[in-house]
């Protein structure tokens, strides 16, 4: 695990360095350290929409304390459940809305956004169809109308049998 942050750290750092240059020699003049602190922030932005991007990587971006890379890191599908779980606590609601539409959620993760104070939050875990039957259930019981209506449609659809029509062309 110290070996993955030193590569990973020096992996990010790699990455800075070069991208630094790269736009150093396009502004020359123009490029001062305000500008070098947006780019960076840009390429850490990047990696976290990035659907190549290793778990290692993400576990070290979501460190940052920045919404928007926090919320693409949540929605990421390579993000380990144990990023996700810390996530999941997170002060703002956003990214707890986010870590709920992630289908990689554990169920004590799951559990713990069911119960979350922001309608929000839940209602986005109420649309999840990977989220397990008992949740969406309580999802159901909840005190907000929306959640409880979007918790009823998920599970009245999961109920449903899966109709597949095919189709013929004529001449």
């Amino acid at each position: 695990m110290i070996a993955e942050e030193r590569l990973t750290d020096s992996a990010l750092k790699q990455i800075e360095r070069e991208s630094y240059a790269f736009f150093a020699k396009l502004y020359p003049r123009r490029f001062c350290e305000k500008t070098r602190s947006k780019e960076t922030e840009y390429i850490r932005w990047l990696l976290a929409t990035n659907p190549n991007t290793p778990a290692p990587i993400l576990d070290r971006l979501a460190s940052e304390d920045i919404v928007s890379l926090l919320e693409r890191i949540a929605e990421h599908p390579r993000t380990r459940q144990a990023t996700l779980a810390r996530l999941a606590t997170h002060e703002n609601p956003r990214v707890r809305a986010a870590v709920a539409e992630n289908p990689n959620i554990d169920k004590k993760t799951m559990w713990r956004l069911a119960g979350d104070i922001h309608p929000d939050v839940r209602l986005r875990l109420a649309e999840g169809y990977s989220i397990p039957v008992a949740i969406l259930q309580a999802l159901a019981q909840d005190d907000n109308p929306y959640v409880q209506n979007r918790a009823r449609k998920t599970l009245n659809r999961l109920d449903q049998p899966m109709v597949v029509s095919l189709s013929v062309g004529c001449c």
